[in-house]
């Protein structure tokens, strides 16, 4: 699950149809990631701020808090929820 910005997404095929919109037109700057592991699960915290795509305009910043679990190896996504310091795009 996603949560954020005005949307909650399920699953993977959501995911993918909502990131792979043409219409998008900000580009994410992803980073200070930190992460605490405990067996086959984690929780993480990182930063995001998003620009213009072409003109480099801040739009928003914010924190992703994750939550992951480990499946035969490979670590997933269990549900990330974004919150919003600035956003120049919000209607409040």
């Amino acid at each position: 699950m996603f949560e954020g910005r005005g949307h909650v997404l399920h699953g993977r095929k959501q995911l993918q149809d909502f990131y792979r919109d043409p219409g998008k037109d900000v580009v994410p700057l992803v980073g200070n990631h930190i992460f605490e592991v405990s067996g086959d699960t984690a929780v993480g915290v990182s930063t995001l701020t998003g620009f213009t795509r072409g003109e480099g305009v801040h739009v928003f910043t914010g924190f992703y808090e994750d939550r992951f679990v480990r499946v035969d190896g490979k670590w997933l996504f269990a549900s990330r929820h974004f919150t919003t310091y600035f956003d120049l795009r919000s209607n409040g």
